[in-house]
C-alpha cells in the first residue's frame, strides 16, 4: 500500500500538476522545460516571473531556439501574461508562496526601522579597526634579485628588511 506524504518546506501543488491536462498533453521536453522556468521564476525579481524572451527562455531551458519555440505556446500556458511588467507570472507559485512573501516582507521592513546609522565616530573607529587588520595581514614581498636571502625572513609577520 502506497503512502501519501506531505511536504511543508515544498511549497508547490504537486497533486495539482500531476493530474493537470499540461502534465497528460505535453512532450517530456515541454514538462521539463515547464519545471526548468518554475526555477528561475523562484529566483527572478518580480518574484515568480519569467521574462518575455524567447533567447532567454530557450537559454535557460538548455534548448535550441528552434525547439523552444514549437514547445513555447505549451508550456507558456502554465504562466500568466503581465503586460505592466512584460513578463509570465506563475499563478500556482503566487498562490502557494504569497503568505510566505508577505511575512518576509514585513520582517524586512521591521528589521530595516530597527537599524540606525552610524555615527561619525563610530565610522571613524570602523576604518582604523579595517587598516590596522589590512596591515597586519600584509606580509611583505621578496625582492627580485633575493637569492641569497633566507625565505624565512619574507614568511615571518611584521619582519624587518635590510
Amino acid at each position: 500500500m502506497a503512502t501519501s506524504f506531505h511536504f511543508s518546506w515544498l511549497k508547490f501543488p504537486v497533486d495539482a500538476y500531476f493530474y493537470s491536462d499540461f502534465r497528460y498533453e505535453s512532450s517530456a521536453c515541454a514538462k521539463a522545460a515547464f519545471l526548468d522556468l518554475l526555477c528561475l521564476a523562484v529566483k527572478r525579481t518580480p518574484l515568480f516571473s519569467i521574462p518575455n524572451n524567447d533567447h532567454t527562455l530557450a537559454n535557460w531551458t538548455g534548448l535550441s531556439l528552434r525547439k523552444w519555440r514549437s514547445i513555447k505556446n505549451q508550456v507558456l500556458t502554465m504562466f500568466e501574461f503581465n503586460e505592466e511588467h512584460n513578463c509570465y507570472f506563475c499563478p500556482w507559485l503566487q498562490q502557494q508562496y504569497q503568505d510566505t512573501h508577505l511575512k518576509q516582507d514585513t520582517n524586512f521592513k521591521q528589521d530595516s526601522a530597527e537599524k540606525r546609522a552610524l555615527t561619525n565616530a563610530e565610522r571613524s573607529r570602523n576604518y582604523r579597526q579595517r587598516q590596522k587588520d589590512k596591515h597586519e595581514n600584509v606580509t611583505p614581498a621578496a625582492p627580485s634579485n633575493a637569492k641569497d636571502v633566507p625565505t624565512e625572513i619574507f614568511n615571518a609577520p611584521n619582519a624587518l628588511i635590510r
